[in-house]
């Protein structure tokens, strides 16, 4: 990740997480955790750019592809928000059906999600897209909730907090990011901005307007953190199936896959969804791609 913040010299757009303890959920109660507990729990690995903890984009996460795509200039084709529907093989090239029309190519790399990447192996290699499809994956809704500070009694003197898995926790919590407390620059200096994280089975995923999830949230921090009113601002993003669950067994999966495209010359996985977590194994996992398809 350093490296590649490097070639686009992205390094001084880094905000380092800010020195603060995180705050386990238990019997309705907030505790604090030693350090990198938070992240165990949660199943995330700390940002190699800042030791110390996570760290973000002073100016969004959308920084990174922005950064990458005015370094490719006049490089590369960009086609945003482009929807791959259809992948089939030609004579000698590969063609990839978008929204917009067909494009050619030597060689494809899918770096998309586990769901996204079986629907277009299905015709190709049917018993790749079975194991792709067949690897697990948690959905993720989250809620971001925007309040005055003083609205807000608990001192946010902390990262946030976690409820450890399999605890019961309410409405389905898994955590909460104290946003504007983590991180610089999140709120206006007088407002305050928490972030709820629930794990919804994926069938529930779609259950619920935006406004229900929004109420949901607020009432279940309303006794946690102690709520004086009702947030200014609601942001709610779903996430289907979009946390694997890496480990071994996963790994494994991705590897029998991987072996069995190998008979299509050219095509190959990367991403966090295959390689690794986060934006480090997304990073990391394209190098690797890449090099091997230059060489």
């Amino acid at each position: 990740m350093l490296q590649l913040l490097e070639r686009l010299d992205l390094e001084d757009a880094v905000s380092p997480q800010r020195a603060l303890p995180s705050l386990i959920l238990l019997n309705g109660r907030l505790d604090a955790l030693a350090a990198g507990e938070a992240a165990a729990l949660l199943g995330i690995r700390s940002s190699g750019v800042e030791s110390a903890g996570l760290a973000t984009m002073a100016r969004g996460m959308d920084t990174l592809p922005q950064g990458l795509a005015t370094a490719l200039g006049g490089h590369a084709g960009l086609h945003l928000r482009s929807q791959a529907r259809r992948l089939t093989r030609g004579t000698a090239r590969w063609i990839v059906d978008l929204d917009h029309g067909p494009l050619e190519a030597d060689a494809v790399i899918l770096a998309v999600p586990p769901v996204a990447a079986a629907a277009l192996l299905e015709s190709l290699a049917p018993d790749a897209a079975t194991v792709i499809g067949g690897l697990p994956a948690r959905s993720s809704l989250t809620v971001s909730l925007a309040y005055p500070r003083d609205a807000v009694a608990h001192p946010l003197d902390a990262t946030g907090f976690v409820v450890p898995p399999g605890t019961p926790a309410p409405g389905g919590l898994a955590a909460c990011t104290f946003a504007s407390a983590k991180f610089a620059d999140r709120s206006p200096p007088r407002g305050a901005l928490l972030r709820v994280f629930f794990r919804p089975d994926p069938a529930d995923l779609d259950e619920g307007t935006d406004d229900e999830w929004g109420a949901r949230a607020h009432a279940v921090l309303a006794s946690i953190l102690g709520l004086g009113m009702r947030p200014i601002r609601t942001w709610v993003s779903r996430w289907p199936r979009a946390l694997p669950d890496h480990g071994p067994e996963y790994a494994a999966a991705v590897s029998r896959c991987e072996d069995l495209l190998h008979v299509l010359p050219g095509l190959v996985l990367a991403g966090s969804a295959f390689h690794g977590p986060g934006v480090e194994g997304a990073v990391r996992s394209g190098a690797i791609v890449a090099e091997r398809l230059r060489s």
